[in-house]
């Protein structure tokens, strides 16, 4: 029975694995089978242990099932009976273990400050803040293990001084002088001033001679030609009129001699009455006189004509000559007014230049003013003096630092623009004392930090040896 179980528990593990080969499988249906019939017999579900001899024998059956043997035919057992049902055992009472003892506390290095005064409070405070981060470390606690007794703080403070020079330039005098430009300016203007006056005298002689110019052409238009032109109007009219008096006469002359007076056709016609033939004859005369006297006449009123074109030629000339001077006025006129123009405006400028420059100009005499100025250093100085004691031994220490902050000052000088600067530090002395005494504590901080390491240094390892045996 020992062995069947063990076989069976071995092939319950090769099945698992999924190692087994078919006719394993086949075993192990058939032992789990056998299992459950033997648990329903005995009531029972223990499972002994694999060893390793189960194991081999199973390797070996396994080994010694061919391959294409058939699978094993499940075996069916016959129900098993049920066993009367055990009585039901007490429930246990389970007793927690008691708790292990707490480890014990780390050792720590007591430190502990005498000292009297503001100046040993403040140094106190300081080199405690500054080892209070480390938790090995009781400040102020009964048993120190390092003692630092009869603390006095010192402190004195005290000015050093060193004079050097400056120099400051300084407006000593001025004097009024003339402004150079300003005559400059001047003499433009009184040039621009001459120049616009000439301008300005040349356009009003041409507008003079302009104007005469102009009126000589209306006088010789109106008077002279206008004369001329009349005459020689008159002198035409005369002519045409001594010329047409002639021609009347000659016609009436010529028909007196080529047609006598009588019935045409039929004759002269003899007058019987002698007084009347000479009464013609004398009337013949009479036109012959006037003929004459008209043609004397005619010539006299061509001689008029002629003169009077003459004297309108004259005019013409005399008109043409004054139209000319006229137009030569206003030329000039034009071109003098032309030049006038940026004449005035040069005196315009120039004036404006005189209004904006001054006459006068100061000249200045400059001086260098050379002054004391004094560099002034105030210094606090803290000593400290402590008496140190541990468990080897003690003795007294002592420590100095300083501050210290730095002015200048000099005197004032009234019309130098060097004004008095008077003495006053940044700082105060209660800020470089407290400044000068938190830099002892650094000296005092490497007092503690080196005891602290001895006395870890020569106990701490047993300590720690101890606590890692709990």
């Amino acid at each position: 029975m020992t062995r069947m179980t063990t076989l069976l528990s071995l092939v319950t593990l090769l099945g698992a694995s999924g190692c087994a080969p078919p006719a394993v499988l086949g075993t192990l249906d058939l032992a789990t089978r056998y299992q459950g019939l033997q648990q329903a017999m005995t009531g029972t579900s223990a499972t002994p242990a694999v060893t390793p001899g189960s194991l081999r024998n199973v390797a070996l059956a396994a080994q010694a099932v061919p391959a294409d043997a058939p699978a094993a035919v499940p075996v069916t057992a016959p129900a098993p009976k049920p066993a009367p049902a055990p009585a039901p055992a007490p429930a246990p009472t389970y007793t927690p273990p008691p708790p292990p003892p707490p480890p014990p506390s780390p050792p720590t290095f007591g430190v502990q400050w005498i000292g009297s005064g503001p100046g040993a409070a403040a140094l106190e405070d300081a080199v405690a803040r500054r080892v209070a981060s480390d938790p090995r470390v009781s400040w102020n606690r009964d048993g120190a293990d390092l003692v630092l007794s009869n603390v006095i703080v010192h402190t004195q403070c005290r000015n050093t001084a060193q004079t050097t020079t400056a120099r400051q330039p300084y407006l000593a005098t001025t004097n009024a002088v003339p402004n150079p430009d300003y005559r400059r300016a001047t003499e433009r203007q009184e040039r621009a001033a001459s120049r616009a006056r000439d301008a300005r005298e040349k356009v009003e002689h041409l507008q003079r001679d302009a104007h005469e110019a102009d009126e000589a052409v209306k006088a010789i238009r109106d008077g002279e030609w206008a004369r001329a032109n009349k005459a020689l109007a008159r002198a035409e009219r005369d002519v045409a009129s001594a010329k047409a008096t002639v021609e009347a006469l000659e016609r009436s002359v010529e028909h007196g001699h080529g047609k006598p007076v009588g019935t045409p056709g039929r004759g002269p016609r003899v007058d019987r009455m002698p007084q009347t033939v000479r009464t013609s004859d004398e009337a013949r005369a009479e036109r012959g006189d006037a003929l004459e006297q008209a043609r004397a006449d005619l010539a006299k009123a061509k001689v008029a004509r002629d003169r009077a074109h003459t004297a309108m030629d004259v005019a013409d000339a005399d008109l043409h000559e004054a139209r000319e001077r006229d137009e030569a006025a206003e030329h000039e006129l034009a071109e003098a007014q032309d030049d006038l123009d940026p004449a005035e405006h040069r005196l315009h400028e120039a004036a404006e230049q005189v209004a904006q420059t001054p006459q006068w100009l100061q000249d200045e005499d400059w001086e260098t003013l050379t002054y004391p100025v004094d560099t002034v250093t105030r210094t606090c100085r803290a000593v400290v003096t402590v008496r140190v004691e541990t468990p080897s031994g003690g003795g007294v220490r002592t420590f100095a630092a300083r501050a210290s902050t730095t002015d200048d000052t000099h005197a004032g000088y009234p019309g130098t623009g060097v004004t008095i600067d008077p003495l006053r530090f940044e700082r105060s002395d209660n800020a470089l004392i407290a400044e000068a005494i938190g830099q002892l504590a650094s000296p005092l901080v490497g007092v503690v930090t080196h005891a602290r390491d001895d006395y870890f240094a020569s106990g701490w390892s047993h300590s720690v040896s101890t606590a890692s045996s709990w």
